[in-house]
């Protein structure tokens, strides 16, 4: 992150090995806070990584995109998280990228990675699109050979009811953007045509 001097924690290769989606500890003088309606969280419990330090840069040229970026436990990342018991760290998606359908917050990354567990998937988006009736739905483009019907069951089986994407499209590869990321609004307008 470029906020904090590029790297916030690190996994150590015997970590790394045996937890292989955490992004390690953090830094030696680099303090991560899981802020959870703006208190500090326990461990296991997901909210916004909030990240403080000496490689924390002190603000932006704006002064009100610092006021917006800062508050009292430092920079908010905008990355959604949590640190387990032995204090690894953990990103599990981003602040924007929750989905609040019918009063229900629906982790999009979460999500994604119960359809990427479904046999023939290969790779998979999920975004929230609006829905009159619950202000958002979820829904996932999907990348492999597999059917709707399949990707439904499959996340029926692993996921809550409101989880279960209402609208599954599969398609021959996701867009990104020109980093590599997946391009969101991109999804939203293959989705919505």
């Amino acid at each position: 992150m470029t906020e904090a001097a590029s790297q916030i924690a690190t996994a150590l290769p015997a970590t790394a090995g045996q937890s292989r989606d955490t992004v390690g500890q953090s830094l030696v003088n680099t303090t991560v806070t899981v802020l959870v309606d703006g208190e500090p969280a326990d461990p296991g419990d997901r909210g916004e990584l909030v990240v403080s330090g000496p490689t924390v840069t002190p603000g932006y040229l704006d002064d009100r995109a610092t006021d917006d970026a800062f508050g009292e436990f430092g920079f908010h990342t905008g990355d959604r998280g949590y640190r387990d018991e032995d204090g690894r760290l953990w990103v599990v998606g981003r602040v924007d990228d929750r989905i609040v359908t019918g009063g229900e917050n629906v982790d999009a990354a979460a999500v994604a990675s119960t359809i990427r567990d479904c046999p023939g998937v290969e790779d998979a988006a999920v975004v929230g699109q609006p829905d009159e009736e619950w202000g958002q739905r979820v829904a996932a483009l999907v990348v492999g050979d597999v059917g709707d019907d399949a990707v439904l069951a499959h996340c029926r089986s692993d996921l809550a009811t409101y989880e279960v994407p209402k609208t599954v499209r599969v398609v021959d590869s996701l867009p990104r953007t020109p980093s590599g990321t997946v391009d969101r609004d991109a999804v939203q307008r293959l989705l919505q045509s």
